[in-house]
């Protein structure tokens, strides 16, 4: 999981031409307004990054006309634009970590200051599980989580919690503003990278695991098990029977996991404006090895068994600038929504040999435009 809030040096602070209040700062290479005058360079601070939730306490009810979530039940930081700057976070000072915090550059302080990250997907995730859990009265949910005897009497067999093997990662690529200076002075930047657009949709994995006849399917929405191909309700498992998504990974000698965006119709927002759900193809691996099918193997699999795959928009080299591959994640889908062109959320990059190697470049524009537009709190 990314850092939430980390102690950071700020990198630089620039004047906002025609403003005489607020000034740009500049730290773990995001551009953040702050108040002018109240931060200089080299100073070190707390940045707390965007997409975060903060607590209620009174060091944070500033925030509270603007940012409060009743969802969340916190402060939720998101990016947004003033006088032409994007800003993306919020500085602290240090005065607000505890007396006994040691300060040093780089350390993590997300737990000390309780900092939640935003998730509206792992919340819709969790919404699902109450509701199933509703399903019990009070006395029955106790005897689930108590009594053995009773799950095996319901069930048939223990229940136990079901989660991603150590082999597969789950899909969280780095943002570019966390790694553009360690890459740019390493060789990886002599690779080459294919940049595909980044959909805005619902996580899903499908893997097989087992041996012989033992041999499960399993279905992952990005961070709860959801079932198999059978027992799997929403999106992951119908995506999963119309694609018979089972019948493909059974009929392979490999056991491999399956790792795309739904998108369409039922999903949290159908931004695309497709009539049904579509299944976009970003990453394959074999669950036994952990080996990643590159960016060949990847477009032949996907050929062969017929399932399609994100956008590819182009190869192309390690970015020169991070201003430049921050600009390059804005632009428009491939997909218009009717006659409508569709921001795109941004672009993920990821080495044409080895697929460890990746990253993502969010679109400072949509972000905007999306909280605008759907009126997300």
């Amino acid at each position: 999981m990314r850092k939430l809030a980390v102690i950071a040096k700020i990198q630089n602070i620039e004047a906002i031409k025609g403003k005489d209040r607020i000034e740009k700062a500049t730290v773990e290479n995001y551009s953040v307004i702050v108040g002018k005058g109240e931060y200089q360079q080299g100073d070190l601070c707390v940045y707390c990054f965007y997409d975060t939730i903060l607590p209620i306490k009174p060091e944070f009810e500033f925030l509270r006309d603007r940012c409060y979530s009743a969802l969340y039940d916190g402060f939720r930081i998101r990016n947004m634009r003033m006088a032409g700057i994007y800003s993306s976070g919020i500085i602290f000072p240090l005065s607000i970590l505890p007396k006994n915090c040691v300060i040093k550059e780089g350390k993590e302080v997300t737990k000390i200051l309780e900092i939640r990250k935003y998730d509206p997907e792992e919340l819709r995730e969790r919404q699902k599980i109450n509701r199933t859990q509703t399903q019990y009265s009070a006395w029955q949910l106790w005897l689930l989580h108590h009594c053995k005897w009773y799950r095996q009497f319901k069930f048939g067999k223990k229940v136990k919690k079901i989660s991603y093997p150590a082999t597969v990662q789950k899909s969280d690529e780095p943002n570019i503003q966390a790694i553009f200076e360690k890459y740019k002075n390493s060789s990886i930047k002599n690779i080459k990278f294919y940049k595909t657009e980044k959909m805005d949709g619902q996580a899903v994995a499908y893997m097989m695991q087992g041996k012989g006849r033992k041999r499960k399917f399993y279905v992952f929405s990005h961070n709860v098990y959801q079932g198999n191909e059978k027992t799997s309700t929403g999106v992951w498992g119908r995506v999963a029977r119309k694609l018979q998504i089972e019948n493909l990974l059974r009929s392979l000698p490999i056991n491999y996991c399956i790792q795309g965006e739904i998108c369409g119709r039922g999903t949290q927002i159908n931004i695309y404006g497709f009539d049904e759900l579509r299944f976009f193809v970003y990453k394959i691996t074999e669950v036994d090895t952990g080996k990643q099918l590159n960016y060949d193997e990847l477009i032949f699999f996907c050929k062969m068994h017929h399932l399609e795959t994100v956008p590819v928009l182009e190869i192309a080299p390690f970015p020169d600038t991070l201003e430049e591959c921050l600009l390059d994640a804005d632009g428009y889908s491939r997909f218009k929504n009717k006659t409508k062109k569709v921001k795109r959320e941004g672009v993920v990059w990821r080495s044409i040999i080895d697929q460890h190697i990746s990253f993502k470049a969010k679109s400072r524009k949509y972000s905007i435009w999306f909280e605008e537009h759907t009126k997300t709190k």
